[in-house]
C-alpha cells in the first residue's frame, strides 16, 4: 500500500471502498458469486473485512423498515473470501502475518506460482538433465532449456525477472529442495506442489490452532474437502501435456503427511528462508 503518511493511507481506504462497492453491485446483480483480493496485504484484507462486517451491521439495523426491498439501496459490501497471493518454497512471505489473518477470518489461499515460476522443476539447474524429466515434450529436449519459459520470455515477465531472479541463495535453496524430493522417493514438482497443499489456509473449515498443527491438517484435508464450503487452491500453469499430467499426478496424492520431512522442509527455510520475495 501507498506510504507517505495519512493522506495516502486515506486514498488507499477511499479507492479499497470504491473497489469493494463496484464488487458489491455485481454481487447483488448475481454476476459474482464469490469475491477475492489478489497481492493484497494484511492491512487491505482487515480492512475489506470490516466493510463487510459494516454492511452487515447495517442490514441488522435497517431489517424493521416496511418496504425495504423498495427503497434505492445503498454501496454494498461483499465478504471477502478468498486472497490470491503467491506462495512456495521460495516464497512463503504470505506466512509473515497475511496467513494468521486469513485463519482468524475464514479467508482461503488460491496460492500461484507453487513451483516458483518452474525454479522448483529442478530444469534450470546447472547439472538437470531434461531427458529424464517426464513433463518436458520430445521438442524441447532436443532444444534444452532454450525452449524454457524464463527463457522464451527473457525480458517480457516482470515479475519472474524480478522476484525469481535465479541467485545463488535462490540456486543453493533449489538444490536441498530437489535433494530433499530425491530422498523421499518423489520429483521436485511433486514436493513442491504437495508442500503448497499442505497450507491450512487451503481448507474449507479454517480454525488459527490449525497453522499449529500442520500436518494433522494435510492428513484430513481429503476428507474436509467432502464438507459445507469452498476452500482455497494452487494455481498451477502447464507449457505442455506431459507438465500438466505431472502436476495432475502430483496433485492427487494430497499434501504432505510426513511429520519429518515437512520438519526437513522447514530446516532449509531457516536457512534460506524467502529468497524469492
Amino acid at each position: 500500500k501507498g506510504g507517505g503518511g495519512g493522506g495516502a493511507l486515506s486514498a488507499t481506504k477511499a479507492q479499497l471502498e470504491e473497489q469493494m462497492a463496484a464488487l458489491g453491485a455485481l454481487v447483488r446483480e448475481g454476476k459474482v458469486r464469490r469475491v477475492g483480493l489478489s497481492n493484497e496485504t494484511p492491512w487491505g484484507l482487515m480492512h475489506c473485512r470490516r466493510l463487510s462486517l459494516q454492511r452487515d451491521g447495517q442490514r441488522e439495523q435497517h431489517q424493521h423498515q416496511e418496504k425495504e426491498e423498495e427503497e434505492e439501496p445503498g454501496r454494498f459490501f461483499p465478504e471477502v473470501s478468498y486472497v490470491q497471493n503467491a506462495y512456495n518454497l521460495l516464497c512463503r512471505s504470505f506466512d509473515a502475518g497475511l496467513s494468521e489473518c486469513c485463519l482468524e477470518e475464514g479467508v482461503h489461499l488460491l496460492a500461484y506460482s507453487p513451483l516458483a515460476m518452474g525454479l522448483l522443476t529442478g530444469k534450470y539447474r546447472h547439472d538437470f538433465d531434461n531427458h529424464h524429466h517426464p513433463g518436458e515434450d520430445p521438442g524441447d529436449r532436443d532444444r534444452g532449456r532454450e525452449a524454457y519459459r524464463l527463457n522464451v520470455y527473457k525480458g517480457r515477465y516482470a515479475e519472474a525477472e524480478q522476484r525469481y531472479e535465479r541467485t545463488p541463495a535462490v540456486e543453493a535453496a533449489v538444490r536441498r529442495y530437489c535433494a530433499l524430493a530425491a530422498e523421499a522417493g518423489m520429483r521436485p514438482v511433486e514436493l513442491a506442489l504437495r508442500f503448497v497443499l499442505s497450507h491450512p489456509c487451503l481448507g474449507p473449515d479454517l480454525t488459527l490452532t490449525d497453522i499449529e498443527n500442520n500436518v494433522a491438517t494435510a492428513a484430513t484435508r481429503e476428507g474436509e474437502r467432502k464438507g459445507a464450503g469452498v476452500g482455497g487452491c494452487a494455481i498451477v500453469g502447464a507449457r505442455t501435456v506431459g507438465q500438466l499430467d505431472e502436476l495432475a499426478a502430483a496433485a492427487a496424492k494430497g499434501p504432505l503427511r510426513d511429520a519429518g520431512l515437512l520438519r526437513e522442509i522447514d530446516a532449509v527455510h531457516r536457512d534460506l528462508p524467502n529468497p524469492c520475495v
